[in-house]
């Protein structure tokens, strides 16, 4: 028998059961009896007969690209369960072979979070568990904002930005990737100065050796109630994972985004009626892994999380003038709408929506579990064709101008929706 290379060996597809696999596609909105819905597509949705977890080992949800038919391409990393032409694609393939797909769609369709693990639970978008309503209405203005806001600074966004850029990479499981969440919390201790209302801890994930960082301050009447903002700080290099992952746009930009809003909290003494958390998500490169696990947990111990916004990609755009885009998918439309008053009347940028086919975020994992989210991008039209790449750097992209309006923007969220003292 003619012996088989190693590098063909790796493009054959796994040979994992899918015998006895009872999962139905079924028409979208319709509920099919006896079933869960575990994934809501475009057009279709997918129902489990059962939430056995053994069933769902090494089970991905592959979003498919609008104009493509790729089920050749999708069948040389593992078993394809159920196609759902331009929609969705259920896959069962080892974590190492869901990455290098994920990498393989970053590079073909510069799309994130095309490769989402499943993990037995159902999908509840749409369906809201807490009551989402803002304490100031979106429509005010308060002073306090805009002198908040005026505070914001791009040096310390640069700074930021750079020093996770030159960390070489931020992948989920390399060295520098593992260290990040600690760096990260050595910067929010320096900037809460001690403050006994701020809290500052670790989120460990089951599936990734990069924990997710949690940032707390404690609310002052309604505690209970949580208000979120998030960004991924995890890199990866699409043809390498291991390999140098600058990410300064995907995600350096979010995550220093998110420093830029604490600092200026800190400075102006600000406390609030809810409570208010920003999260760092481990591993959103890889399946959306770190926010996944952190949804789940608050929804299964039954968190009161009000809203959450994510930031991820805040420093790339092409057009002359400034604007502020919203994804319309795996996003709430009130929340979004929402949003864009803030920027409109605060801001006083142009403000435009469209959806992201294909590719998604950390906002998506909240948004399954029934919370409300939303996503402000950088152009949702035409973002950054270099991420994923060693060309991730702040010299091709380094729209700060753009970074500071998303820090802007998360003052505004959190005075209105937390309730600024």
């Amino acid at each position: 028998m003619k012996k088989m290379s190693l590098a063909a060996l790796a493009l054959l597809p796994i040979l994992a059961a899918s015998e006895g696999d009872q999962f139905q596609i079924t028409p979208k909105g319709d509920h099919f009896l006896g079933g869960n819905v575990v994934f809501k597509g475009l057009t279709k949705n997918l129902t489990a007969d059962s939430l056995n977890q053994k069933e769902f080992k090494d089970l991905y949800i592959v979003k498919l690209p609008i104009l493509l038919n790729v089920k050749d391409v999708l069948e040389t990393y593992g078993t394809v369960v159920q196609f759902v032409e331009h929609d969705f694609a259920l896959m069962r393939m080892q974590d190492s072979r869901a990455e290098r797909l994920s990498g393989a769609l970053h590079g073909s369709l510069g799309a994130c979070g095309m490769v989402i693990k499943l993990d037995g639970e159902r999908d509840l978008s749409g369906e809201l568990l807490a009551s989402s309503t803002p304490i100031y209405s979106a429509k005010d203005v308060l002073p306090q904002v805009l002198k908040g806001q005026n505070q914001v600074d791009l040096d310390n966004i640069k700074k930021d930005v750079s020093d996770l850029e030159n960390m070489g990479t931020r992948y989920h499981k390399s060295e520098s990737g593992i260290k990040v969440p600690s760096f990260l919390k050595e910067r929010y201790e320096a900037l809460a100065k001690g403050r006994s209302d701020v809290s500052i801890d670790f989120f460990k994930n089951q599936n990734s050796p990069q924990d997710n960082i949690r940032v707390r301050i404690l609310g002052k009447t309604k505690p209970d109630e949580v208000v979120v903002i998030g960004s991924h700080i995890d890199s990866i290099n699409q043809g390498q994972r291991g390999g140098m992952a600058p990410g300064a746009d995907d995600n350096a930009s979010g995550t220093a985004t998110n420093l830029e809003v604490f600092r200026v909290i800190m400075n102006s003494g600000w406390t609030f009626d809810r409570t208010i958390e920003i999260h760092g998500y481990a591993a959103e490169e890889a399946g959306l892994y770190g926010s996944a696990n952190m949804a789940k947990d608050y929804q299964q111990r039954k968190v009161n999380v009000v809203s959450m916004v994510q930031f991820d990609m805040n420093l790339y755009q092409t057009s002359k003038d400034l604007i502020m885009w919203f994804v319309t998918n795996d996003t709430n439309p009130s929340l979004n709408k929402e949003l864009q008053t803030l920027v409109t009347n605060y801001q006083k940028l142009p403000v435009s929506e469209k959806a992201v086919f294909g590719g998604t975020s950390d906002h998506r994992s909240w948004t399954s579990r029934g919370f409300k989210a939303a996503f402000p991008f950088e152009d949702a039209s035409n973002y950054n064709q270099k991420i994923h790449t060693t060309g991730d750097t702040s010299a091709n992209s380094g729209n700060f101008p753009l970074a500071a309006e998303f820090a802007k923007l998360g003052l505004a969220y959190f005075a209105h929706y937390a309730g600024k003292i």
